[in-house]
């Protein structure tokens, strides 16, 4: 699988109520022979979502700067969901994927920050899906301008 794309990618929710907020209950991350995956699993449905580079990462609310591993950071933001009180930001690295950080829950937005660093020049391609309960953020091995 060949991820090429940089720009920003937003979801609607899905099988979530009007005024559900569903509840992420884990995060999962595995590595693929060209991309490395971060699986965010809710209780019931998905919120809807925004990710996307930023040159510069800010916590919800305080605006303090958020330094994160890596050469890019990309965000990705669920909006109207409540955190997993137990997220553990330890244990992340893989080929890409620098460090996965829970930033802020911060008026019913969960933010997240994954520190990227691909092989070659330039943000890594990456791709957003939705599952039953889930969503999906796959990230490129190489920067999206790298042949390979």
């Amino acid at each position: 699988m060949v991820l090429r794309d940089t720009s920003r990618r937003t979801g609607a929710a899905r099988d979530a109520g009007v005024n559900d907020f569903p509840e992420l209950r884990g995060v999962r991350v595995g590595i693929h022979d060209t991309y490395d995956r971060v699986v965010f699993d809710f209780d019931k449905g998905t919120p809807r979502f925004v990710a996307e580079y930023v040159d510069t990462l800010h916590q919800d609310g305080s605006g303090d700067v958020i330094p994160l591993k890596g050469d890019q950071d990309l965000k990705i933001s669920f909006l109207r969901s409540v955190p997993d009180p137990d997220f553990d930001d330890g244990g992340r690295n893989t080929p890409v994927i620098r460090e996965l950080r829970l930033v802020s829950y911060f008026e019913g937005e969960t933010l997240f920050g994954v520190g990227v660093d691909p092989e070659g020049d330039g943000p890594a391609g990456f791709r957003v899906t939705t599952g039953k309960n889930k969503i999906i953020l796959d990230v490129a091995h190489r920067a999206a301008g790298s042949a390979g």
